[in-house]
């Protein structure tokens, strides 16, 4: 795999903001086993701030920013539920249940 960091390098080193890296795997069944391991990075403390994402064209990055966007709303106006995206759709857990809804049908994959 190759990995680049992108973006601007700053003069003054800044501890807050990082600059994001490339990484471009040999196959694209590597990349979605990295992706679908990335959850694991949250529970550990050393790796809880780093994020992985997909590759998107700028048509999907519009859509997932709308589906993010419609995602904090439910999560405000809705604040019992835990709400979140899967399969590009927004569901939703009643806190207190473990039954999966789907809230809304916006696919974008």
């Amino acid at each position: 795999f190759e990995v680049s960091r992108i973006g601007t390098k700053r003069s003054t080193p800044d501890t807050k903001l990082k600059r994001p890296a490339k990484i471009v795997f040999s196959s694209s069944s590597t990349a979605k086993l990295v992706l679908s391991k990335a959850k694991k990075l949250k529970q550990s403390k050393l790796y809880s701030s780093v994020y992985l994402s997909p590759d998107r064209t700028s048509e999907e990055r519009a859509t997932y920013k709308q589906l993010v966007a419609q995602l904090k709303e439910k999560r405000a106006s809705d604040p019992g539920s835990h709400h979140f995206i899967r399969d590009g759709k927004i569901c939703n857990i009643l806190k207190n249940n473990s039954v999966i809804r789907e809230v809304d049908f916006l696919t974008f994959f």
